[in-house]
């Protein structure tokens, strides 16, 4: 993870140096929520992107992505049983790109690369005895495209979609996680363009 802080850094400082004045260098910031399949069903994944736009086409962060506990498989330990739910909390560096705007639409395709854990919550059946344990940090793609419409020059919706794959399978327990997040997802969006709103109320 480290290195690729370095590497995203490199790529902003080149960026930089290459840009004329003229170009758009803004930061970014917003939500990144999706539904995703997790153990065969869809749940909502909440997420934040931090971030740089370095020209109209091109924007990269980082974004953070988590979970609720969803019930999975119990476990049982010294002939006791507990009943087991599963939580999953992420960080990628993303990199996207505008292949098509105009003044309505927007064609966006997406990339992410980043490593998360999961995180076991177990109960006994009595509610006596409660545990919590932390996998290993385990590798996580995305790739993702998305379509935007504006309604107005400040409001617009915005549809996509992509797939979640998590490579490490070396043991059992990654098998489970890998299992259990490799999917597709989507999202529905309704998208407040701030930035267009302030120069447009504040800045005339």
């Amino acid at each position: 993870m480290r290195r690729l802080g370095f590497f995203f850094l490199f790529m902003s400082l080149t960026h930089l140096g290459l840009m004329s004045q003229e170009k758009l260098f803004s930061p970014i910031l917003g939500f990144d929520a999706h539904q995703s399949r997790f153990l065969g069903e869809f749940i909502r994944v909440g997420g934040i992107k931090l971030g740089f736009k370095i020209n109209p086409n091109i924007r990269h962060g980082i974004g953070f992505h988590f979970t609720d506990f969803v019930r999975v498989n119990d476990i049982v330990e010294n002939q006791d049983t507990f009943l087991t739910k599963m939580s999953f909390n992420s960080a990628e560096f993303f990199f996207d790109y505008t292949v098509f705007e105009n003044k309505k639409w927007q064609i966006n395709l997406e990339s992410a690369l980043g490593s998360g854990r999961a995180k076991l919550s177990l109960q006994d059946t009595q509610n006596i005895v409660s545990k919590q344990r932390l996998s290993k940090r385990v590798l996580i793609t995305t790739l993702a495209s998305s379509v935007d419409y504006r309604f107005f020059y400040f409001l617009g919706l915005s549809v996509g979609g992509g797939y979640k794959f998590l490579p490490n399978r070396a043991n059992a327990s990654e098998r489970v996680i890998s299992d259990a997040l490799n999917s597709f997802f989507y999202a529905i969006k309704i998208k407040v363009h701030i930035g267009d709103f302030y120069r447009k109320y504040f800045q005339s």
